[in-house]
């Protein structure tokens, strides 16, 4: 090991912490300079934002409908969808308490997801059982609907660690 100063980068969950220590004795494998260092950060920064993203995704997953559940630590208190601005109780309602009780055994399956700094695109894979018309899609029976798989393309931009906007291109929904 040889003693260099510089920034270190210290990488915990899905946030990054920047420290400048002259101090150290830092690892030649791990003290970056110069554009390393930038390059590094961003990437790291793209990661963190690509985990925070899949952690939105796991709490949609999660979702209750006991009224405790939220998408705060993700989702601005205003958010536009398709260039509609609407409020985070209002996307929540209509994004995911109404498609839940449209689709109750609906499986979201992330196909790929890219970052930036500020931005994520998503290719995300839906399969469920309609129990009544969703996305134009009319189940056979009253009781509850064929299986079927829909795609979503979506691009958000973040601010501030939560989504502001959201761009989403959603196939038809075909039959299982």
């Amino acid at each position: 090991m040889s003693s260099r100063s510089g920034p270190i980068f210290v990488y915990k969950t899905a946030y990054i912490s920047c420290i400048h220590n002259s101090q150290s004795s830092i690892p030649d494998s791990i003290a970056l300079t110069g554009s390393q260092y930038y390059a590094y950060l961003i990437a790291m920064t793209n990661e963190a934002l690509k985990s925070h993203y899949l952690a939105y995704i796991a709490a949609i997953r999660a979702h209750t409908t006991d009224g405790s559940w939220s998408l705060e630590p993700y989702v601005a208190d205003q958010v536009l969808l398709n260039g509609q601005q609407m409020t985070r109780a209002d996307y929540e309602t209509m994004m995911v308490r109404n498609t839940y009780a449209d689709v109750p055994d609906l499986q979201i399956n992330v196909l790929s997801v890219l970052a930036s700094e500020t931005e994520v695109a998503a290719r995300l894979q839906f399969v469920g059982s309609p129990v009544r018309q969703f996305l134009g899609w009319t189940p056979k029976e009253a009781g509850g609907g064929e299986r079927v798989s829909f795609a979503d393309n979506c691009f958000y931009r973040f601010e501030g660690g939560k989504i502001k906007e959201i761009h989403s291109i959603i196939d038809p929904p075909k039959p299982l």
